[in-house]
């Protein structure tokens, strides 16, 4: 097993002498950009001088690179990785140690040699796992497949940088070519090719200045979407409750016709205002009462909760969720010319700054728009209950109506 800290060019006490994980981080991503440095300038001389039997054993020493860096990038990274290097180190002591005594007891050879190899099995087996579990699936870019550094473009002249990447691509191509000169084997043949295609395929997509900033552009929205992708993929993580859904919950009525159906009634708002509410995320909130929801549970309780339009304006995109939630905005509305006396200013923030805050409303389109209600807990302090582990029966039931109606409303738009 290699050492990550000395492919690095450095060690494990260096890393731990300063002070802060940010700086730690810092201080391996230096170390990470000046091997990959080290071995660009080593790579172009074995290319210049038609080497290529070398150019591979230099790419493997980049991938060992990119693996350390990425076993290493963070602090949880590393806290990991270094119980895996302490086993290593521990049993590599042992067996060292073993080793000795075997030359003066060579007849328990047979039985310390057994120990050792179960030993380090199960430390490979400890290594892939920590390999397997941390190590991010990265996918190459033209940059990457061309062995070119974006940011050592960005101080040179478009035309200079024309000039390297078609170099690059062309002593890339001349080696392989040898390569494929030189063998016979049809396996090895086929790789070749493909490496050939994928060069010329990712040159065409850098080659000059125009086609650098589309790729870039292209490059930036993929990475927008991955991390849009992953930010709602927490959010459903952490608000989702539709599991709990039971339209078992929610009493059934005989239409007409005498066919069973869930006991849940809208009834629009008349003359309803959209309302502006200040937010601590600036964006131009406004709230519309547009229904009452109405249903009984399954003991024949009646309970209601309201349907609002939340619209907002974001980076200069107007956005629009339809939510529901027991709570009546009527209780926020403030008086210009005087503020009531039950007007309760803390729950007013928590309602508008917590409740019907973005990441709230995204969490709601994972329980078909319903957004939870506002608790005070046992601190007497008010907070929202969609990013608790589950609901209570109460809002179980609210869920379930919430479902029950938007499916209803789904029907009738299809027939």
């Amino acid at each position: 097993m290699q050492n990550y800290y000395k492919v690095l060019g450095t060690n494990r006490e260096a890393v731990e002498r300063i002070k802060g994980e940010m700086d730690q981080d810092d201080y391996i991503k230096e170390k990470y950009i000046d091997a990959k440095r080290k071995l660009n300038i080593k790579m172009e001389a074995i290319i210049m001088s038609s080497m290529p039997e070398k150019l591979e054993e230099l790419d493997e020493i980049r991938k060992l690179c990119d693996r350390a860096y990425e076993a290493l990038a963070t602090k949880k990274l590393r806290d990991e990785y270094n119980q895996v290097l302490e086993i290593q180190e521990k049993i590599e002591q042992e067996n060292y140690e073993r080793n000795k005594d075997l030359q003066t007891r060579f007849k328990s050879f047979k039985n310390t040699y057994r120990e050792v190899k179960e030993r380090i099995i199960d430390t490979d087996d400890k290594v892939a796992s920590f390999k397997n579990r941390y190590k991010p699936k990265v996918k190459k870019t033209a940059y990457d497949i061309l062995n070119i550094l974006p940011e050592t473009l960005e101080s040179r002249s478009d035309k200079v940088n024309d000039a390297i990447i078609e170099n690059k691509k062309e002593n890339f191509l001349q080696n392989l070519f040898a390569l494929l000169e030189r063998t016979n084997d049809p396996i090895e043949r086929g790789r070749i090719a493909t490496k050939i295609s994928e060069i010329k395929r990712n040159y065409e997509l850098i080659k000059d200045a125009k086609g650098r900033r589309e790729y870039d552009e292209y490059l930036r929205r993929e990475q927008k979407e991955k991390n849009h992708a992953k930010k709602m993929k927490e959010i459903e993580s952490k608000y989702s409750h539709i599991a709990e859904c039971n339209p078992d919950m929610i009493k059934t009525r005989k239409n007409s016709q005498g066919k069973e159906s869930k006991l849940v009634i809208r009834k629009a708002e008349e003359d309803t205002k959209e309302q502006f509410f200040p937010d601590s995320e600036n964006r131009n909130l406004r709230i519309k009462k547009t229904a009452m929801i109405g249903f009984q549970s399954s003991m024949g309780i009646k309970k209601y909760m309201y349907e609002y339009v939340v619209k907002r304006t974001i980076n200069g995109e107007d956005l629009s969720d339809i939510i529901y939630t027991p709570i009546s905005i009527h209780q926020l509305t403030l008086n210009r010319m005087r503020i009531p006396k039950e007007f309760d200013r803390i729950f007013f923030d928590c309602v508008i700054n917590e409740l019907f805050s973005e990441e709230t409303i995204l969490g709601a389109r994972y329980n078909e728009g319903y957004i939870g209600d506002i608790i005070k807990n046992t601190m007497g302090k008010y907070e929202i209950t969609l990013n608790k582990e589950s609901l209570n029966k109460e809002e179980q039931e609210m869920l379930s109506a919430v479902a029950i109606y938007r499916q209803n409303e789904k029907q009738k738009r299809e027939r």
